[in-house]
């Protein structure tokens, strides 16, 4: 046992396994960079640097490697066991500790943000104010009776990887329903049926959910579909098509009860509110292009108000985040 252990330690501390996983992560960020110019950054990102395993394809030949997470998982154990625990003491030539110790920093401080950080934006006009921020890119699923302040929520990893012909079904104690998603697809545009095309989809109140290319900017893509509703009770269904830029939500009378269902973009609260006093905008003379921008702010909070000015490389930030 002893010997093993020293064999594992003197691998996963040796020079030559840094330089394998480096060289690692250099064929990921060049495969990432180059799939990018087909899938999007979005897609790449969660493919090759947010996985622990993917499959890689050269033409029509598959190749399995390690995910950045996994990579960097066992970059941060060499730099600790080789940098720090193996690496002799040197205090007159410092910088290499130095070195390992700020690599390991960085390395805590991309962990920190992957796990943490959270991306979305929250649209203002002037004399508008909200405390509520939208993912750019991910949704979720919301059933709610009306006038009742508690929401049953289905985030997008429970359906993100459903297919256009697969199906799902939520169940929920809470619920006089089990609730069945079907046709999902990531970027949809729903269509009124015509008289050519009748016999071709399964249409609902004279709409259906035409599935296109999925864009390789992930923002741009507006998800759909097909929301049942099975009474717990009797076993009856109701069926409503769902789409992410709908204006109302699919509303459902069980028992009665009356219901509704509604797919939107992921949101959160913030601990404050924002109030948009001011926007300012400037053009390069003779275009449209922007030259020069700023949102004059009030950050609502309660230990109370404070006027800020967002602009270039001075953004609004909390308690110091």
């Amino acid at each position: 046992m002893t010997w093993l252990l020293k064999k594992l330690f003197a691998l996963f501390s040796s020079f030559g396994l840094a330089v394998v996983l480096i060289m690692t992560l250099f064929l990921l960020t060049l495969f990432g960079t180059l799939e990018q110019v087909d899938h999007g950054l979005y897609d790449v990102q969660k493919k090759y640097f947010e996985s622990l395993w993917l499959v890689h394809w050269i033409g029509p030949v598959p190749v399995p490697l390690p995910g950045a997470f996994l990579v960097l998982s066992v970059l941060t154990l060499n730099l600790v066991l080789g940098g720090l625990v193996r690496m002799r003491k040197n205090w007159k030539r410092p910088g290499i500790l130095i070195v390992h110790i700020g690599m390991l920093l960085m390395m805590a401080a991309g962990l920190v943000t992957f796990k943490l950080s959270k991306s979305g934006a929250m649209t203002l006009f002037p004399d508008e104010r909200s405390n509520e921020v939208l993912s750019y890119y991910d949704w979720q699923i919301e059933i709610q009776k009306p006038g009742d302040k508690e929401t049953l929520v289905i985030g997008q990893d429970d359906f993100r990887d459903l297919s256009s012909d697969g199906k799902r079904t939520f169940y929920s104690d809470t619920l006089p329903f089990d609730i069945v998603l079907s046709d999902y697809s990531r970027n949809t545009i729903p269509l009124p049926v015509g008289p050519m095309i009748k016999d071709e989809v399964d249409a609902i109140d004279g709409y259906f959910l035409r599935a296109l290319p999925k864009a390789n900017e992930a923002e741009r893509n507006i998800p759909g579909a097909k929301v049942t509703l099975r009474d717990k009770k009797s076993g009856e269904e109701q069926t409503a098509l769902l789409w992410g830029m709908a204006t109302e939500p699919a509303a459902f009378n069980v028992g009665d009860e009356q219901w509704t269902v509604d797919l939107g973009k992921t949101r959160w609260s913030l601990p404050f509110a924002i109030h948009l006093d001011e926007f300012i905008r400037e053009t390069h003379p003779g275009t449209g292009m922007d030259a020069y921008f700023e949102s004059k702010i009030t950050k609502i909070d309660p230990t109370g108000d404070e006027k800020i000015r967002v602009h270039m490389n001075h953004p609004l930030r909390h308690k110091g985040t």
